[in-house]
């Protein structure tokens, strides 16, 4: 027997709501019907930080739905990195998910989350037991199986999809403004979180020069952090531009004081 069917055999399958096949609830849900094929690595297992957890779900649904694979620990979100869910067709079917832990993190169980197809709100959930541990330390990550690629490349496909369609949108006046303001916002983020402490580095001395060195400080092992997760895993970091603005928020607080007090303190010394 392969490891994915055991690890099926052990887990079943869960009837979400025991109805003929086509019909709704009483609450006009869909029909769903789910089980967990497999995951890579199998559990239980210890990883390194960034490495993944793949999980292969089987389905059958009434209608069009939403399916998130989402790692738990004592009942609660384990806090970790996970992916979306397209939607996938009424009938039987196959579905995917992933999620991983940039530190240390723990997972007891993984919750299938269910919703239609319309809708970005559960109206179902099902836990099934696993045991993952990440010890956060650095290291190679494991080589997935040869299931996981299949998958791998139909997410690529609906991305690269779901992104031409959206290019092709027309924009709009309102969403040039947006465009405008948004890149006006990641323009100040670069300047206020990376080259602001840069020009303070070179043109102040003394303590000023050595407390502009804690924000640049910052920024570097920042980047730096970023490079090494993003050259690991290119889709670890989709959301750059908002984490870039996020990052520059306290650099920006920071700096700000301190040209603040420079010059009162250079006032006071005149």
């Amino acid at each position: 027997m392969s490891r994915r069917a055991g690890l099926g055999r052990r887990l079943g399958p869960v009837l979400l709501l025991l109805l003929a096949p086509g019909a709704a609830g009483a609450d006009g849900q869909p029909q769903v019907t789910l089980s967990i094929v497999g995951t890579d690595p199998e559990s239980p297992a210890t990883l390194h930080g960034n490495d993944n957890v793949y999980v292969h779900v089987h389905y059958s649904a009434s209608a069009p739905v939403k399916i998130w694979v989402r790692p738990c620990f004592k009942g609660r979100s384990a806090g970790a990195m996970t992916m979306g869910s397209p939607v996938y067709p009424a009938g039987e079917g196959e579905a995917f998910g992933w999620f991983a832990f940039r530190g240390a993190g723990q997972v007891d169980s993984i919750h299938l989350q269910v919703a239609t197809g319309s809708s970005g709100y559960p109206f179902t959930e099902q836990s099934f037991p696993a045991e993952f541990t990440w010890d956060g330390a650095p290291g190679e990550r494991h080589e997935p199986a040869a299931w996981v690629a299949p998958f791998q490349e139909q997410e690529k496909a609906r991305e690269k999809a779901a992104y031409e369609r959206y290019a092709s949108q027309p924009v709009g006046a309102v969403g040039s403004i947006a465009l405008a303001v948004f890149g006006f916002m990641v323009l100040a983020a670069l300047v206020a979180g990376f080259l602001w402490p840069l020009w303070a580095l070179l043109r102040w001395r003394g303590r000023w020069r050595a407390l502009a060195a804690i924000p640049f400080l910052f920024v570097v092992l920042w980047a730096a952090k970023d490079i090494v997760e993003i050259s690991a895993d290119p889709t670890s970091h989709n959301l750059l531009p908002f984490e870039l603005i996020e990052a520059a928020v306290p650099v920006a607080i920071f700096m700000s004081i301190l040209w603040v007090l420079r010059r009162r303190s250079l006032a006071a010394a005149r």
